[in-house]
């Protein structure tokens, strides 16, 4: 862990009252597992300076030698309904090493958290049933592969040894379904990041880049891409502000079906 009162190296880039929140953030998780973690990573918008507070979480995965005791579960429980959402949510999954190595998708984890699971993770901390996290996240195969790509070692092993390579087919399974129906009720669901989603899955399609939902957008609207540009600008306004934005379903469904059959061609030929 980085000497108390000093932003890791990592951190240097980032708005200092970010960077001393999420400084302590991480000591704090590794306080709860007594021995430091193998590692605390970030990754998502924030290592990828696509970070809009608004709208953003700050995504975190931490590694570590064994699966966790139920102090240590515990612990990090109440670490995370008193900080997340103060000012920033956080998503969170304590990764051990036998979810690791060797890989397999989808991947198995020890421990997850998200605003999403506030609610559960309160009443468990309250004494009640604990909170019924699925047995494995299909979405680790991105995150794995975007903290290997742009993620930000905040203490702990290097990045490469701490998490495997994911094939190219298990992350595009967790990010894309070339089944334009399903993915319309998805980006209808949440519009924001639904569109912005299918942005920087077009940015890889096209262009092998992995890239956060802002810089996705960004490419978007400044390069060769899919049409439908003015449903994009309204869902980076939306990311940007935090502010209300509204679509029609016949506009959310048309960008889909361009977007999603644009990238599963590309992806085709390539």
């Amino acid at each position: 862990m980085a000497e108390r009162g000093l932003v890791p190296r990592a951190l240097w880039d980032l708005p200092q009252e970010v960077a001393v929140w999420l400084q302590g953030l991480a000591e704090e998780i590794g306080a709860c597992f007594g021995d430091h973690p193998e590692g605390v990573y970030l990754h998502g918008s924030l290592a990828m300076t696509g970070f809009c507070a608004a709208s953003s979480d700050v995504d975190l995965l931490v590694a570590v030698e064994s699966r966790p005791e139920a102090g240590e579960i515990a612990c990090l429980r109440r670490l995370l309904l008193r900080r997340s959402g103060h000012p920033y949510d956080v998503e969170l999954s304590v990764l051990a090493r036998p979810d690791r190595h060797p890989w397999r998708h989808p991947s198995p984890f020890s421990w997850h958290y998200s605003e999403l699971w506030r609610d559960a993770m309160a009443r468990e901390e309250a004494g009640g049933p604990p909170a019924a996290l699925p047995a494995v996240d299909e979405d680790l195969a991105a995150h794995f592969t975007m903290v290997r790509a742009r993620g930000r070692r905040l203490c702990g092993l290097p990045i490469e040894a701490a998490f495997p390579e994911v094939p190219r087919q298990d992350f595009l399974d967790a990010v894309f379904t070339p089944d334009a129906d399903r993915r319309f009720e998805s980006v209808r669901a949440e519009p924001v990041d639904g569109v912005l989603n299918l942005c920087r899955i077009g940015l890889f399609a096209y262009e092998g880049s992995l890239a956060s939902k802002l810089e996705g957008g960004l490419w978007a609207i400044s390069r060769d891409a899919p049409g439908e540009h003015e449903v994009i600008h309204r869902a980076l306004h939306g990311y940007r502000t935090g502010e209300p934005v509204s679509w029609t379903d016949e506009e959310l469904r048309r960008f889909t079906r361009t977007w999603t059959r644009a990238i599963a061609r590309r992806l085709r030929e390539s």
